[in-house]
């Protein structure tokens, strides 16, 4: 067996741990870029009444960006993103809701990778120069964001699970529920830093990227 071989063995059998290790993580990935891929295949194979719709949103989305103030771009890019980390952060105090957390970033996936689509298909290379230059910066962070919030969510859910389980023999100690807070207020800086993003490739290239 040569050398490269057995690098590439080694690489292989790190990264499968390191996914088994972080399976929580991997799994809230996987079902964003699922999201992601059926948003795209809705745009690719939705009905007329529905592309339409679509498009209707996405030009006011675009024209409303050229034409509002810096502070309204940074609010509505805040509140948007912050939203989704505030329903995980509350929902991770349930012991059931488990499914509701794992959909929400497959909603958020669905929600950019459609968006993306349309632009492609309606708009081409310029669709694609504004979803490279004014979208995807913040989406980023943000998702970066909501796929760490999904995980911490899921992780204190299942702690409460197992707390009401007596054979699982779960506790819930102060010192999780504050660390869990203390994530979920960095994760918020991290969509902090995602509107500002926002505010600035918006302020950049608005002007130039005009759909």
């Amino acid at each position: 067996m040569s050398r490269t071989s057995v690098q590439l063995a080694r690489s292989v059998e790190n990264m499968a741990a390191s996914m088994k290790k972080n399976k929580i993580t991997v799994l809230v990935s996987v079902l964003f870029f699922a999201g992601m891929l059926y948003g795209a295949l809705l745009i690719g194979f939705g009905e007329k009444g529905f592309l339409d719709s679509l498009g209707f949103m996405t030009k006011g989305y675009a024209d409303g960006r050229t034409g509002q103030t810096v502070l309204t771009t940074f609010f509505n890019s805040f509140v948007s993103a912050g939203t989704f980390i505030l329903l995980l952060f509350l929902l991770g105090f349930s012991a059931i809701s488990a499914p509701l957390i794992l959909f929400l970033p497959f909603f958020r996936g669905l929600g950019l990778g459609a968006s993306i689509g349309y632009l492609y298909t309606a708009y081409g290379l310029k669709g694609v120069a504004f979803c490279a230059a004014i979208i995807l910066p913040a989406a980023l962070f943000s998702t970066f964001a909501v796929i760490l919030a999904g995980r911490e969510a899921l992780k204190l859910s299942f702690l409460f699970l197992s707390a009401f389980i007596p054979k699982m023999k779960g506790e819930i100690s102060p010192r999780a529920v504050k660390l869990y807070c203390v994530k979920f207020l960095v994760l918020m800086g991290i969509i902090l830093i995602s509107a500002l993003i926002d505010c600035g490739v918006t302020f950049l290239f608005s002007g130039f990227l005009v759909l």
